[in-house]
């Protein structure tokens, strides 16, 4: 799965807003402020495919944008991968609990 520009675009708003991001199967992410009075929804255009949770958002996107073609490989248990589409290096990214 890649993440589009406009999908990262939207998780570093998110991030300004809560560090943690719990992302629910489907084409929505939604996120909450720590004091509970911010809420923001946005409809993306990727489809997640599992339930997974980011501890520290602003340290994912930095992962993702070590690679200038970014692809997310999920594994369905406890972590990603983030790779290079156009060599072999990759990251094991850990999903908080």
């Amino acid at each position: 799965m890649n993440l589009t520009s406009d999908t990262v675009a939207i998780l570093k708003n998110f991030s300004d807003i809560n560090q943690n991001l719990l992302v629910k199967p489907g084409n929505k992410i939604q996120t909450i402020s720590t004091l509970k009075n911010i809420l923001a929804e946005a409809d993306v255009s990727e489809k997640f495919e599992q339930e997974f949770a980011i501890y520290d958002l602003p340290e994912f996107l930095r992962a993702v944008d070590l690679f200038d073609k970014s692809e997310l490989a999920f594994n369905g248990g406890q972590s990603l991968a983030i790779k290079d589409a156009n060599s072999k290096q990759s990251i094991k990214y850990f999903f908080a609990d």
